[in-house]
């Protein structure tokens, strides 16, 4: 998560960037509220085996370049 940004501000701008990640609880309410997530939950990026390092430093510039 980003702070001052809410889960699904978080993934609507790096939406606008061409990264796609998911936000909210995904059915964990539980485990999400034990780690102080409360309801929004948090974001999720997946990587698989073919993840690219480009693609990784992309979403890092990305998260790095929103705003606080």
């Amino acid at each position: 998560n980003v702070y001052g940004l809410s889960p699904r501000r978080v993934a609507e701008l790096l939406g606008e960037r061409g990264i796609y990640v998911w936000d909210g609880n995904y059915y964990a309410l539980e485990p999400m509220r034990a780690l102080g997530l409360g309801d929004e939950g948090a974001v999720r990026a997946g990587f698989l085996h073919y993840t690219t390092e480009d693609e990784v430093d992309r979403l890092l510039e990305a998260l790095d370049g929103l705003p606080r």
